[in-house]
């Protein structure tokens, strides 16, 4: 949660150094994972109990509460950044960036309707009318960047009953292998072999052929893969040290072809996928696999070179918007390495110490109310982003407001927990009745 508030904020300069910078998966896929496997305990065994069709009624439940908490999040933004354009119109911060909020001599105010791209829900844009778009964004048709989150989760939602009807019918394996399946039909690379044009996902807005950023169909896989773990269907991994070892390795290979301080270190840049491949000198990557890495092709490659023509010409590997197979391998890695840490049942992750207690309660406190905390970044991030664009960047100005939207979340997360716990009902006197 913390991380996807800094992730979310423009111009942060705390985003260069979160763990998508060092590893191709991200706070997204950690995010994914966990709602599989808070998933699982909420509505997993339901069916089991209860039978599919009252699971399939608290899903679809489910999914109208996100839906409506997707619809508010994008309206309360919309207000937000709209006031951010109209004060930013009076020139009255003027004498804090000149850049952006002096008027004048022709020159254009600073416009955060436009920075977030929503500017097409008051006016007609490329041919689509705002009526059109309005309707877009409440039949989930348009789906503006940061708002891709919460409707990828309603469809994963949504797929649950079908998981769960298959493995009803079929068994675990075949639930497990219909996921597979739908995952390998959302990557671009393999639509070509079944006559697609493209993986399949969804249409992102009224007005051209984007697709959703977050494909639901490919996001799934992280998510039924934590919801299989939950549910007993996949085996807890063996636990030995030199399995941890291993992976922690991979995962520092992967360092330097995602550290933006590495791989940008080159003098001549790669600028498409052809000139990668010449640069790299393969055409695939079961051909790399074949070939030894330190072969005399590669010895008169710039010092980075490799890790730049790694990422242009592999990229539908570690791509973000489908789950490239890198991405996911990188984040089973580094999930075992942090399972290993944490200790059996999370014994090291108790209230009992000092880390305990002033740290990880907290994280757990905020874990357990990632849906208001979430929402509450989004719209945080953005002022946040305001609030930067006026006093100016400086790393003490940054810890300053990075640190103060961090304690508003914790300060949330807490909040939410004591209101779900109906007070009001503790503070009713107790009845008393008379002769």
């Amino acid at each position: 949660m913390f991380i996807i508030f800094m992730a979310h904020m423009p111009g942060n300069w705390f985003t260069l150094y979160i763990p998508a910078r060092f590893g191709f998966s991200d706070a997204t896929e950690i995010f994914v994972f966990c709602s599989g496997m808070a998933s699982a305990i909420a509505f997993g065994k339901l069916f089991e109990q209860t039978g599919w069709l009252m699971g399939a009624m608290r899903i679809i439940h489910r999914m109208w509460q996100v839906y409506w908490a997707h619809i508010g999040l994008f309206f309360v933004t919309l207000l937000l950044v709209v006031w951010q354009t109209n004060l930013a119109a009076t020139g009255d911060l003027c004498a804090y960036n000149a850049d952006r909020f002096c008027v004048g001599d022709g020159k254009e105010t600073w416009d955060y309707v436009g920075r977030l791209n929503v500017i097409h829900i008051f006016k007609t844009i490329n041919g689509s009318p705002a009526w059109d778009n309005f309707a877009g964004i409440m039949t989930l048709t348009w789906v503006p960047n940061l708002f891709d989150i919460l409707p990828m989760y309603i469809v994963i939602l949504g797929l649950i009953p079908i998981v769960m009807g298959i493995k009803k019918l079929a068994g675990k394996w075949a639930a497990m292998g219909f996921v597979v399946v739908l995952w390998l039909l959302a990557q671009d690379g393999v639509a070509p072999l079944i006559g697609l044009s493209q993986g399949i996902n969804l249409p992102a807005e009224p007005w051209s052929d984007r697709t959703w950023f977050f494909n639901p169909f490919g996001w799934q896989l992280v998510f039924f893969t934590g919801f299989s773990f939950m549910m007993g269907w996949l085996p807890k991994p063996p636990l030995k040290w030199t399995y941890v070892i291993i992976c922690a390795l991979i995962v520092l290979f992967y360092v330097p072809f995602s550290f933006w301080g590495i791989y940008n270190q080159v003098d001549n840049v790669v600028l498409n996928q052809e000139a990668a491949r010449s640069l790299f000198g393969v055409e695939s990557l079961s051909q790399l696999i074949r070939e030894p890495f330190y072969s005399e092709k590669y010895s008169n490659l710039e010092p980075f070179s490799v890790f730049q023509a790694f990422r242009i010409n592999f990229w539908e590997f570690m791509e973000k918007s489908d789950v490239g197979i890198l991405r996911y391998m990188h984040f089973l890695f580094l999930a075992y390495v942090f399972w290993a840490l944490a200790g059996e049942g999370g014994k090291r992750l108790d209230f009992k110490n000092f880390i305990g207690r002033y740290f990880v309660k907290v994280v757990h406190k905020v874990g357990q109310q990632s849906l208001a905390v979430f929402l509450t970044s989004i719209v945080l991030s953005r002022f946040c982003g305001f609030i930067i664009d006026i006093i100016g960047k400086s790393w003490p100005k940054m810890i300053m407001v990075n640190g103060a939207g961090i304690i508003i979340l914790i300060a949330v997360a807490y909040f939410v927990s004591w209101i779900k716990k109906t007070p009001w009902k503790q503070a009713q006197p107790a009845r008393t009745t008379g002769i």
